[in-house]
């Protein structure tokens, strides 16, 4: 039987991360929690997909937590379609 890629969720904050990863699991998705300044060293070698989740932070905010430049690229080279969920 083939192990799963797990579905990476990288936590800026929000109140509702636990929940999302509650709701994966409960579907059977293997999820990995990391917050969001991880390094990507800390990653799982091969991810399924990446979830990043909301802060309580404007984007203004001088101390809202930022995505560092190597993840954007691990991103696009991993070529997963990007989704964005507005409320």
């Amino acid at each position: 039987m083939e192990i799963a890629k797990p579905l990476l969720i990288l936590d800026f904050g929000s109140q509702t991360t636990h929940l999302i990863l509650r709701r994966l699991r409960a579907e059977n998705y293997f999820c990995e929690l990391l917050p969001c300044n991880a390094k990507i060293s800390e990653w799982p070698k091969e991810c399924a997909g990446v979830i990043l989740s909301g802060s309580p932070y404007s984007v203004y905010e001088k101390d809202a937590p930022k995505l560092e430049e190597e993840v954007w690229n691990y991103i696009k080279q991993q070529k997963y379609k990007v989704n964005y969920v507005k409320h």
